[in-house]
């Protein structure tokens, strides 16, 4: 018998196995360029049960999903698509969340259901452009009245945000489509929001693409420190 299974080990031609090879360092190739090129974005496991310390629970949390059933927002010549990139960071921010004991909504950039909407809190979610420049910024309307409320979130996802994933906030760079961004004009001014680009395509990349996660944990606990926070 093992001199028969040595035989069949025998008749296997040189060939196939130089095919076996030649199609394992084309596969692996194209997964390094993917992962280099920020095109591959697994959905990595958010890994937080129900009890998780976030002060969340009970509350109504409204997440904007950045241009998402509108257009695709920053586009990268690799491919790279804002509306994508975000998609996969909300849907992240969602199930932690959810997981902590939050009543969470997800709305699309233009979604009727925004007029008049009531939450304890809505943040919006965005990228910022391919350029190789790296940075976050977190802003409210403008117009809010109540600045100091809408401060707070402001500073809350700020500190948190920074804390997690290490980028730094660039106020500077904080323009008019993010203090009049058109959300803050349609929903009840009882509910406090701010819009925040999580970083740069081009020089955040692997940031948010690879560690998501980080992205979506540093967003989630900005939101938990506004609650924890907020006035008796």
């Amino acid at each position: 018998m093992a001199r028969e299974r040595s035989r069949t080990r025998a008749y296997i031609p040189w060939w196939l196995w130089v095919i076996v090879l030649i199609s394992g360092l084309w596969y692996g190739l194209r997964y390094y360029q993917s992962v280099r090129e920020g095109t591959l974005s697994p959905a990595l496991p958010v890994r937080v049960s129900p009890g998780t310390s976030l002060a969340v629970r009970g509350k109504d949390v409204a997440i904007v999903s950045g241009h998402l059933g509108y257009d695709s927002g920053a586009l990268c010549e690799n491919g790279l698509a804002e509306v994508d990139v975000v998609r996969t960071i909300v849907d992240q921010l969602a199930r932690l969340l959810r997981n902590a004991g939050a009543r969470v909504i997800v709305l699309k950039e233009k979604d009727p259901r925004l007029q008049g909407l009531r939450a304890d809190v809505l943040v919006s979610v965005h990228a910022d452009s391919c350029i190789e420049a790296s940075g976050f910024k977190v802003a409210r309307w403008g117009k809010s009245p109540h600045p100091r409320r809408d401060d707070r979130l402001v500073e809350c996802l700020t500190r948190e945000y920074a804390s997690l994933t290490g980028l730094t906030f660039v106020r500077l760079h904080i323009t008019e489509d993010m203090t009049d961004y058109h959300v803050f004009s349609k929903i009840s001014e009882d509910t406090p929001a701010a819009i925040i680009e999580t970083g740069y395509l081009g020089g955040d990349k692997h940031l948010l693409t690879r560690k998501s996660h980080l992205v979506a944990l540093g967003i989630a606990e900005g939101i938990g420190c506004f609650f924890k926070e907020e006035p008796q």
